[in-house]
């Protein structure tokens, strides 16, 4: 028989614990609607404290309305036999468990998932609600895409100080701030620390602080320290690893002053990228995560070609080397971005040689200035003869001491306890040594400067390990040779592998119904495989893609691009209206097919008619399928 709480609520089965109560789904009886119910555990509704906490909770969070955020419904009161909450029902999953299935790997996700987060946290922080337990098993993703912050459970209520939890550790530690840690009173900065673990987890695919000792995951919170997240992901921009830098910042003071600060630098970032709609792109992306990562990943590629181009046009070289850094690091097979970094990379390289250079050749002069300075200052003694430049070049310096004059009272600056010894071996430049100390040729600077070039190196050529020319070794004063690349068969067969995100890959006779082949090899040429879409995927078409095997493969994926199919689009309008939509034109009420490059895209529909007032508005395609909008012009009936 199914439970009722005080009549109102039957509850029908158990759907997740936590460490303060268990959550059933349930039915509200009046209003015949799915809900939530999260009933305390009975050790914790047995306690005052905890009743009071949760009636706190279900007042403050009601105070909430925010579409990211879960809905509160109603609570018990203290005079009953247990202690819950009602919440909407959200049918879905938490980011936990998605993310255990599908991990991002492009970083620009994660930047989406947190600026939608912010906004719902800059809400509850206008209404002086502290989360304090942001994680991903606290966020859910509904099934149309949305995602729902919950659980404020733990939330610290500004307003209320007398309720202030401190010295507790409540909360999960892996996602702490260090001021929560150590037991201090909380503010809003505390969740931009917590939105900076989430934002580092889901770039770099693991968690900054991680330790399987509880006292040394506390100790690496405290002092702040984790790797760089680019050396989990190369793909994280240097421009995101900031972001994440200034959220995980040790002091409060020294990270973002609100929420709204790391949302508007994530915006700003992604708005570079052209990812103008965070929203719809995570609906498409939860949708269909390989698809949508796919999709968006040749976008990101394609934005970062341009960037690198024009930063290069403008001479940011540098910039454009980060740029391309991260494309090749997305897609390693850009053969285009890899020789523009070598280009680049070896024009700095000559740039940085030639500074080094004129470095080396100033000091020269201006050891040859002061050595003939020297030789030309009054000795004690009596005026020494002057001494021209080319009799330097048969000349060392070594120590003297003369405590029995004083240049000082000539007026002269004092020398370094220097004299002239003639008919020394030959030096190519002129070296100071210190008093009593054995005068030694010194290394040519030239040289040295032109010897110590090292090429910057990509991010790509960093994974596999290989060297573009040797290297300097200051040390010893020698060049070290080149680290050799990696080998290939002795046969001449180059390894590679096949990989469609859109369906299985016919190859060589074979059946590859997982859409990934395993590691094959071929010899040096072109070769033919078909894509035929999965039975689930109706935005592509069956495709035979000709594909190169290159001497430079060496087991690197080789991504068949799907051909997507057109999408249909009718817009309900006055007739004869002319509609304009993705290149496109037509007329109201009949379908035009708009070519697609991608599984979902927007468009912007314009319709105008003579008498009408024209009209825009932005319409969702999807490929394989038909949408249909309806427009309403101003001003209809008006001849």
């Amino acid at each position: 028989m199914q439970e009722t709480l005080q009549g109102k609520y039957r509850v029908l089965h158990e759907i997740g614990q936590g460490g303060m109560a268990v959550v059933y789904k349930g039915l509200d009886i009046a209003l015949e609607r799915e809900v939530a119910i999260k009933v305390l555990h009975p050790h914790l509704s047995n306690r005052e404290d905890s009743r009071v906490r949760l009636q706190r909770e279900a007042k403050a969070v009601a105070r909430l309305h925010h579409p990211n955020i879960l809905e509160i419904y109603d609570f018990s009161g203290l005079d009953s036999d247990k202690a819950y909450i009602v919440t909407e029902y959200i049918r879905g999953e938490t980011l936990k468990d998605f993310t255990d299935r599908n991990t991002p790997s492009l970083p620009e996700v994660g930047a989406m998932v947190v600026h939608e987060l912010a906004l719902a946290l800059a809400h509850a922080h206008d209404e002086g609600i502290i989360h304090r337990d942001i994680k991903p098993e606290n966020i859910m993703i509904r099934d149309d895409g949305a995602l729902k912050l919950m659980d404020f459970g733990i939330a610290q209520i500004v307003e209320m100080q007398n309720m202030t939890v401190t010295g507790a550790l409540v909360g999960s530690p892996a996602h702490m701030s260090p001021e929560h840690v150590e037991g201090k009173t909380l503010d809003f900065r505390a969740d931009v620390f917590s939105l900076g673990t989430l934002l580092y987890f889901l770039c770099a695919g693991r968690l900054p602080f991680d330790s399987p000792s509880p006292h040394a995951l506390l100790r690496q919170i405290l002092e702040a320290q984790y790797e760089d997240p680019r050396m989990s992901n190369p793909a994280v921009s240097r421009r995101l690893y900031r972001i994440i830098a200034k959220c995980l910042q040790r002091e409060p003071n020294d990270r973002y002053a609100t929420v709204l600060d790391l949302r508007d630098d994530l915006g700003a970032y992604l708005r570079d990228l052209h990812l103008d709609e965070p929203t719809i792109e995570l609906q498409d992306y939860f949708e269909s995560p390989a698809i949508a990562e796919a999709h968006l990943t040749r976008r990101v590629v394609e934005r970062l070609i341009d960037l690198a181009k024009t930063a290069a046009s403008e001479g940011k070289k540098a910039l454009a080397l980060e740029y391309y850094n991260q494309v090749l690091a997305l897609q390693g097979d850009q053969e285009d971005a890899l020789a523009q970094v070598r280009r680049l990379s070896s024009q700095a390289s000559r740039n940085a040689s030639l500074k080094r250079l004129a470095l080396a050749i100033s000091a020269a002069l201006v050891a040859v200035g002061t050595a003939s300075y020297l030789a030309m200052a009054p000795s004690p003694i009596g005026p020494a003869p002057r001494t021209s430049l080319s009799a330097l070049d048969d000349t060392t310096l070594t120590s003297r001491s003369d405590s029995n004059t004083s240049d000082a009272k000539r007026g002269l600056a004092p020398p370094p306890f220097l004299e002239l010894r003639r008919n020394q071996e030959p030096m190519t430049s002129v070296r100071y040594a210190r008093r009593r100390a054995p005068a030694v040729a010194a290394r040519p600077r030239m040289a040295t400067a032109l010897q110590g070039r090292r090429p910057l190196e990509t991010a790509f050529e960093r994974n596999r390990k290989v060297k573009i020319v040797s290297r300097f070794d200051r040390k010893r004063g020698i060049n070290l040779p080149a680290a050799p690349a990696p080998r290939q068969p002795s046969n001449g067969v180059i390894p590679f592998q096949l990989r469609a995100v859109t369906g299985y890959i016919l190859f060589d006779g074979k059946t590859y119904k997982n859409g990934f082949t395993p590691t094959l090899s071929k010899k040096p040429g072109n070769y033919s495989a078909t894509v035929v879409p999965f039975d689930d995927t109706e935005c592509c078409r069956k495709r035979t893609v000709t594909f190169r095997v290159r001497d430079k493969a060496l087991g690197r994926p080789i991504m068949l691009a799907p051909t997507y199919r057109d999408a249909s689009l009718t817009v309900r309008a006055p007739a004869s209206a002319v509609v304009q939509a993705g290149g496109k034109s037509g007329v109201a009420n009949a379908p035009i097919n708009i070519r697609m490059h991608q599984p979902t895209s927007s468009a912007v529909v314009r319709v105008s008619k003579p008498g009408y007032k024209s009209r825009s508005v932005r319409a969702r395609l999807r490929a394989g399928q038909k949408s249909v909008i309806t427009v309403q012009l101003e001003g209809e009936g008006v001849p």
